[in-house]
């Protein structure tokens, strides 16, 4: 988790171009385990992975959009 946080704060680093742009962060896998999701979901980040290998799909996404509506 450290190194996505510090790739992340990087970011506007190398494209400066976007600094003034919000960026949504999303952490995507082939599979990601729930502990991890309910990590990142704390953290304000979206997980991203296969829904029975159709389709990829946000599994956090009500958590972490309920969590940015109060900050």
């Amino acid at each position: 988790m450290r190194e996505f946080k510090e790739k992340m704060k990087r970011f506007r680093e190398f494209f400066p171009e976007y600094k003034d742009k919000k960026p949504i962060h999303i952490f995507t896998s082939l599979s990601i385990d729930d502990n991890f999701v309910n990590m990142l979901s704390k953290e304000g980040i979206y997980a991203m992975t296969y829904r029975e290998w159709d389709y990829m799909d946000i599994l956090n996404f009500d958590k972490v959009n309920k969590k940015k509506e109060y900050i």
